[in-house]
């Protein structure tokens, strides 16, 4: 099992909507958020990082968080970012991980916890990504790892 990777939990709340819980490691940086997610979302996600070649433009990424108030369907805080892109001309692709804590009214901005990396993968890492997802959503399995093709 390599030391670096990027696993995925999900919790349904049975409204189409539910926390993704997101952790993962590379070489010696880590990180671990959750985020509420629509299982449409989810799904999408998954069915944009099963496709071959992967898109760059726009390139496969998912956002989830606390939406502003103010403006509707706008992110105020991003908790759990994912994206997903080519690393070089060879073809080799990485999962960028973005995690944060909450931060509050009145909470120092210097008191958020954030970490962002990208872990390295395969294609067919995708692929099983891909289908094992929508399987997460659905409650169908419990967790899915993604390992690192590196490190």
């Amino acid at each position: 099992m390599s030391a670096s990777f990027v696993r995925f939990q999900f919790e349904d709340d049975h409204d189409g909507t539910g926390f993704l819980t997101v952790d993962g490691r590379f070489g010696s940086f880590a990180g671990k958020g959750r985020a509420c997610f629509s299982i449409h979302e989810l799904e999408a996600f998954a069915a944009q990082i099963g496709a071959y070649p992967i898109s760059t433009s726009p390139r496969p990424e998912v956002k989830g968080g606390f939406y502003s108030k103010a403006n509707d369907g706008t992110l105020a805080q991003e908790l759990v970012g994912l994206a997903v892109y080519p690393i070089n001309l060879r073809g080799d692709l990485a999962i960028q991980l973005r995690v944060m804590t909450e931060w509050w009214d009145g909470d120092r901005p210097e008191s958020q916890c954030r970490a962002a990396f990208e872990v390295p993968v395969s294609y067919e890492a995708l692929r099983t990504l891909s289908s094992e997802l929508p399987r997460l959503a659905r409650g169908e399995v419990d967790e899915v790892r993604v390992e690192s093709t590196a490190g």
